[in-house]
């Protein structure tokens, strides 16, 4: 319960709650399966936050915890972009990229934004564009 209060606080920008919330549910249960969730939770609260370095941090950890997560490298993407860190942008991208078409095969697009706003409903429309953005400014053509 208190993962999930993390998630949708997440989404809402509630940013400080999301955090607490989901950092309780990993002290709870460090090793659960879900706990990537959690740690997800965390990093696009700390995006919304605009700590795009500890919420790199989060996304690494939750990709870690779950790497067949395509979807995980392009919020670690995103992460990076927004921080300045370009190179490690790019890859997290291009691994995202390789993943989703792994897993999809004769989709060419990867990651499409419908399927990214489909995934992280953010209720500001300001969260998701901040999230696009540093998407696209590392040269993702979600379309």
């Amino acid at each position: 319960a208190l993962g999930e209060m993390g998630r949708l606080l997440a989404f809402e920008g509630e940013s400080a709650e999301a955090i607490a919330y989901s950092s309780r549910a990993i002290a709870a249960s460090p090793n659960d399966p879900q706990a990537w969730l959690w740690f997800r939770a965390k990093a696009l609260a700390r995006f919304v936050a605009g700590d795009y370095l500890e919420a790199a941090r989060d996304a690494a950890d939750a990709r870690a915890r779950k790497p067949e997560r395509f979807s995980l490298c392009y919020i670690l993407a995103a992460c990076y972009s927004a921080a300045g860190q370009i190179e490690q942008a790019r890859r997290a991208l291009a691994e995202g990229d390789a993943l989703a078409r792994e897993q999809h095969p004769g989709k060419d697009e990867g990651y499409s934004l419908e399927a990214l706003k489909t995934g992280h409903p953010f209720v500001r429309p300001q969260d998701s564009e901040r999230l696009v953005k540093a998407l696209q400014a590392v040269g993702w053509k979600g379309r």
